[in-house]
């Protein structure tokens, strides 16, 4: 709250509360003048933004910079479904407790959400401070929690937000402090970012666009459109379903793949992504199996950098326990570049979830540097052909004898194959003659919300789109 101007502290009281990490007694802390005391405990996340107004009208009347770091705590979640909701709450006590020893009484210590903590702390103005109080609680986090059990290490991301300006909110530095963290567990974790490292142009609009995407993640509001598969030969049957995100933003209307998949990437939100599309892509194949409409897997994209993540096995277990679907129902797929950037990790993943009955494919077959040799080393069971050796099919010379040549190595070696990108019967004529079994693409179906799915598979007449039918 705020104070007279006689409670101001003088040079030598404001030393020593500038000191984000002072070795003074949590009492003496207590009763310096200037600054409202903050709880001990962590607070509940509803005072959250009640607080930090609170502390940024303070710091406005005494000339100081509110900083907010936000704290996330990458291992936690698979802690908590590897070893029990028990240690991590034990383990959750021990950050608490370690992140307030390492604050001064004056600063607010809440938690967001189960993996993740924001400190709010009054610092003179610039940007040194800051930075040397996020490093140092970076470094408390990376020592080794100790129980009677076993020892654990984490690794955690930070994100810092400054208040610069008489403009600026506390919603605003909330969400600036968020960002900021997503962007340092795109560095990999155990790393610091601060939105005021960002270039300009990554800030605006992009930056603001990330924070919506972010928000639209953790209420659900993303949608899911499926595109079917199916055997090229005989009635044309379903035989799999890919699942495609799609993004309704309340500003910007419908936005592409294209577009929100590499802001996606650039601010960290794609294993967040990637989890919430398992779980929904599970939950609405086992909608349509129980309605007895279409008993199929249905395939997700994850990108390399969520498919090599020590969580990614974790989140597969969770969405398939969470739906009741069987392993053999769901299908990841991958691309090359998950493999190049750590080949045995990815294998290691693929036989893991191999166990788990789960199908692993390869998306864009032969577009990347080493695709045959990479069939050598990772244990896939379908590869998909790219769309761009598919589309100028039969007319082309050079991509029949590309795709002649993937259909003999997928032969070879026991896998099946899907041709991506059909838009045409002929195309459907020459990969069947070629001895390809399955493919997708607009001529058999255009990709569908799942309602809409469900009451197309219901149709009694259901085989191909109007679109096939006008192309026969």
């Amino acid at each position: 709250m705020p104070t007279s101007p006689k409670a101001v502290p003088g040079p030598a009281e404001q030393q020593a509360a500038d000191r984000p990490w002072s070795a003074t007694s949590g009492e003496e802390r207590r009763r310096r003048p200037g600054f409202p005391a903050m709880p001990v405990d962590c607070v509940d996340s509803d005072q959250l933004l009640c607080n930090l107004r609170r502390m940024l009208e303070h710091c406005r009347r005494h000339q100081r910079q509110l900083t907010v770091l936000c704290i996330g705590l990458d291992d936690l979640r698979q802690i908590a479904d590897e070893h029990g909701r028990d240690i991590a709450g034990r383990l959750r006590q021990r950050i608490t407790k370690r992140l307030r020893g390492n604050l001064r009484a004056t600063d607010l210590l809440a938690r967001l959400d189960d993996d993740c903590f924001v400190v709010a702390s009054a610092l003179p103005e610039g940007r040194a401070l800051p930075h040397l109080l996020g490093e140092r609680l970076l470094e408390q986090l990376g020592r080794p929690f100790e129980f009677t059990e076993r020892c654990m290490v984490l690794k955690a991301s930070l994100g810092i937000a400054l208040h610069t300006d008489a403009d600026t909110s506390a919603e605003r530095l909330l969400e600036d402090a968020i960002q900021a963290m997503y962007q340092a567990r795109a560095k990999g974790g155990q790393a610091l970012h601060a939105d005021h490292d960002a270039p300009p142009e990554r800030q605006e609009p992009g930056y603001r666009m990330a924070a919506r995407l972010r928000r639209a993640i953790e209420d659900g509001q993303l949608e899911v459109h499926y595109q079917l598969q199916f055997e090229l030969s005989g009635s044309h049957r379903p035989s799999g379903l890919e699942a495609l995100l799609r993004w309704r933003d309340g500003e910007a209307g419908l936005i592409p793949p294209e577009r929100f998949l590499p802001l996606a990437a650039d601010h960290g939100l794609m294993p967040a992504l990637s989890r919430w599309l398992a779980q929904r892509a599970c939950r609405d194949n086992r909608a349509l199996i129980d309605a007895g409409l279409l008993d199929v897997p249905v395939a997700i994209n994850v990108c390399a950098d969520t498919f090599l993540h020590d969580a990614f096995l974790a989140s597969i277990r969770q969405a398939l326990a969470e739906s009741g679907l069987p392993g053999e129902r769901l299908e990841v797929e991958i691309v090359e570049s998950a493999a190049l950037y750590d080949l045995e990790k990815a294998a290691r993943h693929i036989r893991e979830l191999k166990r788990l009955r789960v199908k692993v494919s390869m998306d864009d077959f032969g577009s990347g540097y080493s695709s045959p040799a990479l069939l050598k080393r990772l244990p896939v069971d379908r590869i998909k052909i790219d769309r761009s050796f598919i589309a100028p099919l039969p007319e082309s010379p050079v991509d029949q004898a590309i795709v002649r040549g993937i259909l003999n190595i997928a032969a070879s070696t026991g896998i099946q194959v899907v041709a991506e990108g059909i838009e045409r019967f002929a195309q459907v004529e020459y990969l069947r003659r070629q001895g390809c079994r399955f493919g997708q693409g607009f001529w058999y179906a255009s990709p569908l919300p799942h309602a809409e799915l469900l009451a197309r598979l219901a149709q009694p007449a259901f085989t191909t789109t109007c679109g096939a039918e006008a192309d026969r």
